[in-house]
């Protein structure tokens, strides 16, 4: 925690079941202004601002947002959760009306307050965010603004953190984050048939070559979104290189077949997508076949043509395919490639009908080869060299300058495919850049202003870590990083200066049919028809819950008895929703057993119609309803 400034008081508020951290400033008499701040920043963000208003005879107070700081990091992060944190922190105040002032991303939630709660806001001030009907308006009417207000952040993994996946095979997940900061996980293909009444973000559909995926015959995935908000996904799946595009949802297709399945990955190297100003997507990779040959393929009416940009001789002992990375420069389609038969990293552009082949480093083993291109359309190259170091290639016309950022020893030095060292790139529109690689103590992070110096962020959270992938906001306002947490077995990510404690992604096994819950039903077919109330659950082994139909008094606040009673360490929480992907009423964390918790709810209008609940680790076996009957209906468990 930072020294505050003089006149400053720190403060520790309750409200919407959470926790918040808040700095205030100025008699507690005072009107009240509430001062919302933006992403990625905190309640620090008004320090300037709170003495002046405090000196204006204000009780001004900041708190840092849900999942911000040092406040709980605990979701949902929809919208109507942020407008009752806002009205919850009020009433914590003691106050009924408050001036909200709200910037950036804060001013959204600061239009909503006022929008759904205008008893509670004496005053509205946005600053730096229309109102949202007008940024709705601009966003349909103007692509520019659509790429600037809303945009796709998708960190690729070598793996995905399935416990199971060795046994059933692995979905490709795909996760978002939207412009009012709420993450939305799903994926782009999956191992099974959704079942009946489950809905799975972005509609992935079921995809055979996934039955038996593991991290050894698989080799990465990569995503690229086009401008009109459209989704291209690649992957290295076991028997060949797959694409899945869409908007809404996803359909998927063999861009390569190697024509049998592997046990390991290595003929089939890590490939990518990027996308060009007409939308259609381009995919790059490397097999090997008598040798290994780079190729790239494009869409050509509802069929893929593919080109070979380079073949590399085969040669004993040389390594498998390196990674294959693909962007759109000034000259077009650009492929990055290594040439393991020499050890040198080059590019190949398109001349006429001729791809030219351009090198770029020798002498170096180029794993985890990256690309990211600039706003001047010059790519950049990052890489593992042969002695421990890290390189960034710039291109500046026809020609490439090398030089060494960092010095490094990824943990698994020798690793192929899922396993192999991992480096990544990312640059503004500005110029500026950061970087990301494995290191035998985890994940580091490092930024440039120029390109020639990189400057390590502190990033306690990514000790351990592997397989980082880097994004930066266009203008450079916010810098992200994901990794892969092995202890963990999550997708994590983290915004510079805030890098603690946000899981992206938890462990899910891949769901069977046969073990996905029968709908809710009571004794007379419906959940709650017999009029007892049931508030007790557990989480138990084989991510199952012991009932599928919770049953509260109507009228009146009650609790739910819930216990994670699984002794296996998977973690399990119980999250209420007013519906299936619906408003968040109530949730527990995710942690594994033992676990004993009351978690409150109500009250609720009898009449009203039931709620939803699920594990949000395992949503898809783990869920049922919560109905309401006349208060003083038989039975046990957590009574209120």
């Amino acid at each position: 925690m930072r020294p505050q400034e003089p006149g400053i008081e720190e403060l520790s508020l309750v409200a919407n079941g959470i926790r918040f951290h808040a700095l205030a400033a100025g008699p507690d008499p005072g009107p009240l202004v509430l001062m919302l701040h933006g992403f990625p920043e905190l309640a620090r963000s008004w320090r300037h601002q709170l003495p002046a208003l405090a000196d204006a005879g204000y009780r001004a107070v900041a708190p840092d947002l849900r999942g911000y700081g040092e406040t709980d990091l605990r979701g949902p992060y929809d919208v109507g959760t942020l407008v009752r944190d806002v009205t919850g922190l009020i009433g914590a105040l003691g106050r009924d009306r408050a001036v909200v002032v709200g910037h950036d991303w804060g001013g959204a939630v600061a239009w909503e307050t006022a929008a759904r709660a205008p008893e509670r806001v004496e005053r509205l001030v946005a600053i730096n965010c229309p109102p949202p009907a007008a940024l709705a308006d601009a966003m349909r009417r103007s692509r520019a603004q659509l790429r600037k207000s809303w945009y796709i952040l998708f960190f690729q993994l070598p793996w995905l953190p399935e416990r199971r996946m060795a046994k059933d095979g692995a979905a490709v997940g795909v996760a978002s984050l939207s412009a009012e900061g709420v993450w939305t996980r799903g994926a782009a293909a999956q191992v099974r048939e959704t079942p009946t009444g489950v809905v799975i973000p972005y509609g992935p559909p079921f995809e055979r070559a996934l039955v038996g995926a593991t991290a050894q015959n698989t080799n990465g995935t990569d995503i690229a979104i086009d401008a009109e908000g459209g989704k291209h996904v690649v992957w290295t799946g076991q028997n060949g290189i797959y694409y899945a595009g869409g908007a809404e949802s996803f359909s998927v297709e063999r861009v390569f077949d190697y024509g049998l399945g592997l046990r390991r990955s290595g003929p089939l190297g890590r490939a990518s997508v990027a996308v060009d100003d007409a939308g259609d997507p381009w995919v790059a990779y490397t097999v090997s076949q008598r040798g290994q040959e780079v190729r790239i393929a494009s869409r050509s009416g509802d069929a893929w043509a593919t080109e070979t940009v380079a073949s590399i001789p085969r040669c004993e002992g040389c390594p498998p395919p390196m990674p294959t990375r693909v962007g759109m420069t000034s000259a077009g389609p650009t492929v990055a490639w290594v040439d393991t038969s020499v050890g040198a990293v080059n590019v190949s552009s398109q001349q006429g009908d001729t791809w030219v082949a351009t090198e770029v480093a020798g002498g170096v083993s180029g794993q985890g080869l990256d690309m990211a291109v600039d706003a001047d359309g010059n790519a950049m190259l990052t890489f593992f060299d042969d002695d421990g170091g890290v390189q960034l290639a710039r291109q500046s016309g026809a020609g490439w300058s090398v030089a060494k950022i960092a010095d490094a020893q990824p943990a698994e030095p020798e690793g192929v495919g899922n396993l192999a060292p991992t480096t990544s790139i990312a640059v503004d529109d500005q110029g500026a850049m950061v970087a990301a690689w494995d290191d035998a103590d985890g994940v580091v992070l490092a930024t440039s202003d120029d390109g020639e110096t990189f400057t390590p962020l502190e990033t306690l959270d990514t000790i351990g870590g592997r397989a980082p992938s880097v994004g930066t906001s266009p203008d450079g306002a916010n810098v992200y990083i994901a990794w892969y947490d092995v202890e963990g077995e999550n997708l994590r990510f983290g915004v510079q200066g805030e890098l603690a404690e946000l899981a992206v992604a938890a462990p899910s096994p891949t769901v069977d049919p046969a073990d996905v819950a029968p709908p809710p039903t009571g004794d007379g077919g419906e959940c709650g028809a017999d009029g007892e109330v049931l508030l007790d659950i557990e989480a138990q082994a084989g991510n199952v819950f012991s009932t599928n139909c919770l049953v509260g008094p109507a009228g009146e606040e009650f609790s739910i008895a819930y216990s994670n009673v699984d002794d296996t360490g998977t973690p399990h929480n119980i999250h209420v929703l007013v519906q299936e992907g619906g408003e968040s009423v109530v949730m527990t964390d995710l942690l594994p057993g033992p676990v004993e918790e009351e978690v409150p709810v109500g009250p609720v209008d009898e009449g009203e119609p039931a709620y939803y609940f699920q594990c949000d680790a395992h949503p898809t076996t783990m869920f049922g309803q919560l109905a309401f009957v006349a208060a003083g209906g038989g039975g046990g468990g957590g009574g209120g």
